[in-house]
């Protein structure tokens, strides 16, 4: 009877040690289906939308990140739903859910109510009619996209990361395509894979339209054109078509102290802030600006979760401990010797592609044996599903500024910087562009991605994406490639390199 009993203690014992485990051993079923109602919500000033924390029987603490801009209220003993409510104010933040360790974040957009009877106050943004981008143009826009990229690497110190917006230099170059004629107007579209001006501005502009409308991402693309009142003045056919094809701000300004704070300021607005200032002064010389500004903001599909102390070795061998994400992927690209993986933001529309070259080669020098049509095939060409691809990368963040200049002269656009450029089709008066600069951001972390790209064009007179895994590791523990692309036609909206992580 006593061992019976003994024997029984120890199974009992058992039990609760089992229950005990059971609970608190990370990656079991119930901890994995740890989820939010929502991962996204836009709401308008006043309005609310319901939150609930599902499988998972902790308690959960609620809470907002930056900005006030809701309030919450909970419900339940466990506080498990939430009521989110907005305020009066405009913007985005994020709803943080923590039930015991796991923390769940929801998107909050709140816009401006629509006006009575009428359409929302903040409508989509003037676009063209859609036009189709055949895959000849995807291969001339890559290729020119990923000579823009290899030629500002080029001019880099080495082991400088470098990012660039290839969808933004391109914007504004049509921008200029726009207003020019004869001789320029022919080079500059040779310089962009012989596409005809009509065909640049048609790709560039639907795409936009595509990305403006996706649910799935926050993506804002702007464009202005500034001229210096009582010295010039634009031809009505030029700002007609820079409103109705590109959706353009038009400003008469004077050119001074003031106009250099409202450029950057209109830069500072279309960007988030993320870039405050394009220009530091207007030379007496320039005659007109020419502004595109891009804002990108894309929560991962599937967050991270988990993030490690692990060894990045940059570009002249210097190894450092750095904050890695850690994930699987299900998607794996090759391209000439590397190895990469895609990343989806949201429900799709933009994904971040990753390539490590080699080893023993830096980010720039593979990069500059990459065409743009390799580029698009190898994202065409991705192995997509019965992949687990071990993937890690460091969180990172990036500023880069570059003058254009010298680049785009490489590419063949030498007339528009001449006494001989030929933008009678802007204005009565002789111009020829005097600077392109250009200026990028971009963040990485566990949540996802937020990038800005702001390129400005000056002009002054002339003289006169079978059951069995297969598995793969891809560490990017060393200098690499990225981009984020357009998961129709693979095309870089954004491309860089990470020779170091600082």
């Amino acid at each position: 009877m006593k061992q019976q009993k003994n024997m029984l203690s120890l199974f009992g014992k058992m039990l609760l040690l089992l229950l005990v485990l059971t609970a608190i051993l990370p990656g079991t079923a119930v901890c994995a289906k740890t989820r939010l109602s929502k991962t996204s919500a836009r709401l308008s000033v006043g309005g609310r939308v319901t939150l609930k924390v599902k499988g998972s029987g902790k308690k959960v603490t609620w809470s907002v990140s930056g900005k006030k801009l809701v309030t919450i209220t909970t419900k339940g003993k466990k506080r498990q739903t939430a009521v989110i409510r907005a305020g009066k104010k405009t913007g985005s933040c994020f709803v943080i859910a923590k039930a015991g360790k796991k923390q769940l974040r929801c998107r909050i957009t709140v816009k401006k109510k629509a006006p009575a009877g009428g359409t929302p106050e903040e409508p989509t943004p003037i676009t063209p009619p859609d036009h189709k981008v055949t895959d000849s143009t995807v291969l001339a826009l890559a290729d020119t996209s990923l000579k823009l990229a290899k030629e500002a690497c080029a001019q880099n110190p080495a082991g400088t990361n470098c990012l660039l917006s290839p969808q933004s230099i391109l914007t504004a170059l049509a921008l200029a395509e726009n207003g020019a004629a004869g001789s320029t107007l022919s080079e500059m579209e040779r310089a962009v894979g012989g596409l005809p001006v009509g065909t640049l501005t048609g790709s560039l502009t639907s795409m936009d339209k595509k990305l403006s409308l996706s649910k799935a991402v926050i993506y804002q693309t702007a464009n202005s054109v500034w001229y210096r009142e009582g010295k010039i003045s634009l031809k009505d056919s030029y700002l007609n078509s820079a409103k109705s094809l590109f959706g353009a701000d038009v400003y008469s300004a004077p050119f001074d102290g003031s106009t250099v704070k409202r450029i950057n300021s209109w830069v500072a607005e279309k960007t988030k802030n993320k870039i405050t200032k394009i220009i530091d002064r207007l030379d007496p010389s320039v005659l007109t600006v020419l502004i595109n500004a891009i804002y990108f903001k894309g929560q991962w599909a599937e967050q991270y979760s988990k993030k490690v102390s692990r060894t990045f070795t940059d570009y002249a061998g210097n190894a450092s401990t750095v904050p890695m994400l850690e994930g699987t992927e299900s998607t794996y690209v090759t391209l000439g010797g590397a190895e990469g993986f895609v990343k989806y933001y949201g429900s799709g529309g933009v994904a971040f592609l990753a390539l490590l070259p080699p080893a023993g080669q830096t980010a720039a020098a593979f990069l500059n044996t990459v065409s743009g049509e390799d580029f698009v095939k190898a994202y065409v060409n991705r192995v997509n599903g019965n992949m687990r691809v071990h993937t890690r990368m460091p969180e990172f963040e990036c500023e880069y500024e570059i003058r254009l200049n010298a680049l785009l002269q490489k590419l063949g656009i030498r007339l528009a910087f001449s006494d001989m450029a030929d933008f009678s089709k802007m204005a009565d008066k002789p111009l020829k562009i005097d600077e392109v600069l250009h200026k990028t951001y971009i963040k990485v972390d566990q949540y996802g991605t937020e990038a800005a790209a702001v390129t400005a064009m000056t002009a002054k007179a002339t003289s006169v994406l079978p059951m069995k895994l297969t598995e793969k590791w891809v560490y990017l523990d060393r200098p690499f490639v990225y981009a984020l692309v357009d998961t129709d036609t693979g095309l870089p909206l954004f491309i860089g390199t990470i020779e170091k992580v600082k």
